[in-house]
């Protein structure tokens, strides 16, 4: 699809994931749920400067699905994943209004060959890890993404390197968002300059 990016269209996305936010935390209500919205301006400014160097784009845990619709605008081969069905409808929802080329899977991030890893981690994760995975929803693999993104609690970084090491491409790019952090990008376990992060 053509590459696409206009800013007053960024900026109106932003707006709607914002407000696709709100109504999912009055749909919880009191009840804890662990999706958090990420910095969206500086997702799209990582993107643009990673775009580059990938042309698929996965997100393990894509929410609404605003920084995933940002990939495909920006003309990524972009896709989600998300435990949420509510979510994962909005995410389709929303692409259809932005025109965007996304896909979403429902379903968890964490292949099978990995939940063992998961299960013996020592922090407690707010993150929802268990569920069916998505990849055959997904029709793909971990390792066959260019870019995968990912917004981590602390105490989950760890978890992400070793995900990417076992099942990614040797090569791929490993993007994540920490509240403290920023974003950061990382390939094959050492830092990917993200000039003006």
């Amino acid at each position: 699809m053509p590459h696409r990016d206009p800013s007053a269209a960024m900026h109106a996305l932003f707006t709607a994931g914002d407000v696709a936010w709100q109504r999912f935390r009055a749909r919880c209500g009191n009840a804890f749920h662990a999706f958090v919205p990420g910095d969206y301006p500086g997702a799209l400014h990582a993107l643009r400067t990673l775009r580059p160097q990938a042309d698929s784009f996965l997100e393990l845990g894509s929410g609404v699905g605003v920084i995933t619709i940002i990939a495909a605008l920006l003309g990524y081969e972009a896709a989600g994943i998300e435990i949420d069905p509510w979510l994962v409808d909005q995410s389709e929802t929303l692409a259809a209004e932005f025109g965007a080329d996304a896909t979403f899977a429902c379903g968890s991030f964490v292949p099978d060959s990995f939940q063992p890893i998961v299960d013996r981690h020592e922090t407690e994760l707010p993150t929802v890890l268990d569920g069916h995975p998505a990849y055959a929803e997904l029709g793909a693999d971990l390792a066959d993404f260019d870019l995968v993104y990912a917004f981590y609690w602390p105490g989950h970084e760890r978890l992400f390197e070793q995900l990417m090491r076992r099942h990614g491409r040797p090569g791929a790019l490993l993007l994540t968002y920490g509240g403290i952090e920023g974003y950061r990008a990382w390939r094959d376990g050492r830092p990917v300059p993200l000039p003006g992060a």
